[in-house]
């Protein structure tokens, strides 16, 4: 077995074979916001109260329990993204803040919560607070453990229970979360209640938009790409965000990017992801298909320039996005009630 070599090493030698380290098998995806496709890293809680840095011989359910955790899975509200199937490696960085410190590790209290009342069914109350996609109240359930750090039971709810339904601003621009709900821009001058028959093409057009990605931008977090459901409330009119990121620090201006490493003597592209926390057999690869699909093509993965701009991550925010159809068949899907649009 090969030794883990430091990163200062690394650099003096130029050269390194790093050692994957294996997790156990637990269901889940990677990737999970649109353009991000499978090249993305995870992304620790940007303020979590204790991180860890793997260390060879690791393996995420090892790390999970001795953290106080249950399983590997129970990192993933912690660490945006992660593929507790993929491989992780010495030098990557998690998230592994003990339950006594999870309510407080979120990016700040609940901004909006709602108490249920009789006749309240979980579905219906994610999607009157705009979740989207197959199973939101599986997202209701993971935000509510990510913020309040409590349980919901959906088929015995208690009248005059509280349930957090939004995240913070912070939460749903910075860390790409899949668990929180879209909403409209601040400023927002015309919003739409979702009917069933709408789609967002549709929609974006009768308000002298041109396609569902601009309703994106005036929507946070909102996916072009998911399932829109009748009784969610889209912004329509009002002004819009970016429609891509570039980082101040970076000298090339990367559209579509959100994070830019600037490379130094000995890098290659499988140092530079292992340190910005990409996983799977070939992390290398990921970032230089990152990067290709942002149009800043990196030639030589193994003998980067010094000076090299390398784009790290994009949080979802590629030039790459499209929107299509959202309408689906009535009658395909009726989940409690609710026709899927």
């Amino acid at each position: 077995m090969l030794p883990v070599l430091s990163f200062a090493l690394f650099a003096a030698l130029q050269v390194i074979n790093f050692q994957p380290v294996n997790s156990a098998p637990v269901n889940t995806t990677a990737c999970n916001r649109p353009g991000d496709g499978t090249d993305c890293p995870y992304r620790p809680l940007a303020k979590c109260f204790k991180t860890y840095t793997v260390m060879s011989g690791d393996t995420l359910e090892k790390i999970a329990k001795n953290f106080g955790w249950t399983s590997a899975k129970d990192l993933i509200p912690l660490n945006t993204g992660l593929d507790v199937e993929g491989v992780i490696y010495p030098g990557n960085t998690l998230c592994v803040c003990e339950k006594a410190c999870r309510k407080n590790a979120e990016l700040g209290t609940c901004p909006k919560t709602y108490t249920f009342k009789a006749g309240d069914e979980c579905m219906a109350v994610a999607i009157k607070n705009n979740q989207q996609g197959p199973d939101p109240t599986a997202k209701l359930l993971s935000l509510n453990k990510r913020y309040l750090g409590t349980d919901i039971n959906c088929d015995n709810l208690q009248v005059g229970q509280q349930v957090c339904v939004q995240c913070t601003a912070n939460d749903t621009a910075n860390t790409g979360a899949n668990d929180c709900p879209f909403t409209p821009v601040p400023g927002c001058t015309k919003n739409h209640t979702i009917v069933s028959g709408d789609e967002l093409n549709k929609l974006a057009v009768a308000n002298g938009l041109t396609n569902g990605t601009d309703l994106a931008r005036l929507n946070r977090n909102l996916d072009p790409e998911l399932i829109i459901y009748p009784d969610n409330v889209v912004c329509v009119a009002g002004p819009m965000v970016a429609d891509y990121v570039v980082n101040a620090t970076n000298p090339k201006g990367i559209k579509g990017c959100l994070k830019v490493y600037t490379s130094v003597k000995g890098d290659t592209c499988e140092s530079i992801a292992i340190k910005y926390d990409f996983q799977g057999p070939q992390p290398g690869d990921k970032v230089r298909s990152l990067n290709e699909q942002l149009n800043n093509t990196i030639k030589d993965c193994n003998n980067l320039k010094i000076g090299t701009s390398v784009c790290v991550d994009t949080d979802g925010a590629s030039t790459k996005i499209s929107a299509g159809s959202l309408t689906i068949p009535a009658g395909q899907a009726n989940l409690k009630g609710y026709n899927l649009v």
